[in-house]
């Protein structure tokens, strides 16, 4: 157990959001799924899908923070964000290009306890697993801000709860 717990191979803390939102903590969803875990859908009824960026959801109480670690070559370089983990604890991660200190949007990621908001991270290696086939996002918990640079965008050092396991902190690091 000693050896696993400091490997963060296997075992994780346990951590709950709330009764009706059926997240484990360092768990791989697909952005359906994680639609479905917050009952957030489209005015159709549908779940929605999610792909990067930041979804707020559960009546605004979370912020999802999602994120690929890898950008593709073709993406284009304004939308090429630096994301990436620098330590097991502690994320480097940049908001959208239009995002202000002043904005709601702003205001809500660098003060989320003002606002009663929990922003949990989603982390995935790259956008497709394989062809024709979306990766899933690793659920690595509530984060809070812990320093913050600039604007359009915001760099944000968010610390994490719980610490990530050691398979995205590498792969982190090669994709950064």
């Amino acid at each position: 157990m000693p050896i696993l717990r400091e490997l963060n191979a296997v075992l994780t803390p346990p951590h709950a959001l709330a009764p009706e939102i059926p997240l484990a903590l360092h768990a791989r969803y697909l952005g359906v799924e994680l639609s479905a875990a917050f009952d957030h859908r489209t005015r159709e009824g549908n779940f929605r899908d999610y792909y990067t960026g930041v979804e707020l959801t559960h009546g605004k109480k979370f912020d999802l923070l999602l994120v690929t670690l890898d950008k593709a070559a073709a993406t284009k370089e304004h939308l090429r964000y630096r994301d990436f983990p620098l330590n097991e604890k502690r994320f480097h991660w940049q908001s959208k290009a239009r995002t202000t200190r002043e904005s709601t949007e702003g205001r809500r990621h660098l003060d989320p306890t003002r606002y009663s908001v929990t922003p949990l991270l989603f982390v995935r290696e790259r956008a497709d697993e394989r062809a024709g086939v979306t990766m899933a996002f690793r659920y690595l918990g509530p984060v809070e801000p812990d320093g913050a640079d600039g604007e359009r965008p915001i760099t944000i050092e968010w610390r994490l709860r719980y610490a990530m396991p050691r398979e995205v902190l590498v792969a982190g690091r090669v994709a950064g």
